[in-house]
Order: C-alpha cells, then sequence, then structure tokens
C-alpha cells in the first residue's frame, strides 16, 4: 500500500523533462523488442533448414564456408546493434537512478544483456571450425540458447520495465482513469505515506550500515 502510494505521488513529482526522457527510453526499449525479433528470424534462415537435414557431409558444409562466415558477419552486426540499443536504453533509465525499483531492473536486464553477449560470443566462435563433423549440431544448439535468452530478454522488457516506465514515472495508467478530484484527494494525503516510506527506508539503510 505505502508503495503503490508513493508511485502516485512520483508521478506529480516527475518533472515533464523527465518525462520526455521517459518516454524516449520506452520508445528505446521497444526499438530494442523489434531488432531482437529481427535478429532472431535472421538466425532461424539458418537454423530452419540445418535442423530438418543433420546428415550433412562436412565437406560439403565446408565448400559454403564463405557464405556462412557471411552469415556469421551478419549474426554479428544484429546483435552488436542490440547491444548499442540496449546502452542506450540504461543511459536513458539512468536519469532515474535514485529510485530503488529502476536501479534494480536495470541491474536484472544488463545481466541478461551480458549473458546474451556471451552466447553469441560462443555462437561466432563455431564458424571457425566449420568443417568438425559436429559442427552443425553444435550451431543449432547455439543458436536454440541464443533464442531462449532473447526471449528471456523480451519477457523482462515487456512485463517489468516497461510496465514499469508506465505505471510508475509516466503513470499512464493512474491519470487515465481517475478523475481530477480524486488525484487531488491522493496528492493531499500522500505527502505523509511518503514520509512514512522514507523513515522506512531510512531504517533500512541504517540497519544495513550497522
Amino acid at each position: 500500500m505505502i508503495k503503490q502510494a508513493y508511485s502516485v505521488q512520483m508521478s506529480f513529482d516527475v518533472p515533464e523533462g523527465d518525462r520526455k526522457i521517459a518516454r524516449q527510453a520506452s520508445e528505446s526499449f521497444e526499438d530494442l523488442i523489434a531488432k531482437l525479433r529481427l535478429s532472431v528470424r535472421h538466425l532461424n534462415l539458418l537454423y530452419v533448414p540445418f535442423s530438418k537435414y543433420q546428415d550433412y557431409d562436412p565437406n560439403e558444409v565446408l565448400k559454403y564456408r564463405a557464405v556462412l562466415r557471411n552469415y556469421r558477419d551478419q549474426v554479428k552486426n544484429n546483435f552488436d546493434e542490440v547491444m548499442e540499443r540496449s546502452f542506450r536504453a540504461i543511459l536513458q533509465m539512468s536519469t532515474f537512478s535514485a529510485d530503488n525499483h529502476t536501479v534494480e531492473l536495470m541491474s536484472a536486464f544488463d545481466s541478461q544483456m551480458k549473458d546474451l553477449r556471451k552466447l553469441i560470443d560462443r555462437f561466432l566462435s563455431l564458424f571457425s571450425n566449420i568443417g568438425s563433423q559436429d559442427f552443425i549440431g553444435s550451431l543449432l544448439q547455439s543458436i536454440d540458447s541464443v533464442k531462449k535468452q532473447v526471449a528471456q530478454v523480451k519477457q523482462t522488457i515487456n512485463d517489468r520495465i516497461l510496465d514499469h516506465i508506465d505505471t510508475n514515472i509516466l503513470a499512464n495508467n493512474w491519470t487515465s482513469t481517475v478523475t481530477d478530484e480524486l488525484q487531488n484527494k491522493v496528492y493531499e494525503k500522500a505527502p505523509l505515506v511518503v514520509e512514512l516510506f522514507k523513515e522506512r527506508q531510512n531504517a533500512v539503510d541504517g540497519a544495513t550500515k550497522d
């Protein structure tokens, strides 16, 4: 209850400049989701045919190493752009780093992106051994891991980050469903709740220091 009322109070205190940044961050995360979808579709261009016909002669696969490496380079470019977009979004959200929930969300998101980067690096490293007997199997396994991680990142963005921006920063859900009179009543009562929240936070911080 206290946390909910505190979030409502925050919505009235957020300056318009910060609201603009929040909207830009929301757009950045939505752009990131679109780029992730595109990157996975590109991965599937390789995954689908190999998953259907896995009995390849390594020598035959080796004949197409130039094509495969071009494909590898495109995957790298796709996910380099994904990382750039994620960094931009995190940088925009740093405006709200005074909010503990925002920091927690960005920390979790950053950790997921680092894990995704490791999986992409693993995928790229496989192409140094195209003639290997287990190249196709390793490639399919690697793509599966990347796709699974991408799905987790998208879920975090959709279910947690975008909802947090909308509800706790922009407060679109709140302001679009209540009357001005009710907003004023909440605004009058919220400061006391905020003070209680601050006292609780100070107590927690003090206990942590001890």
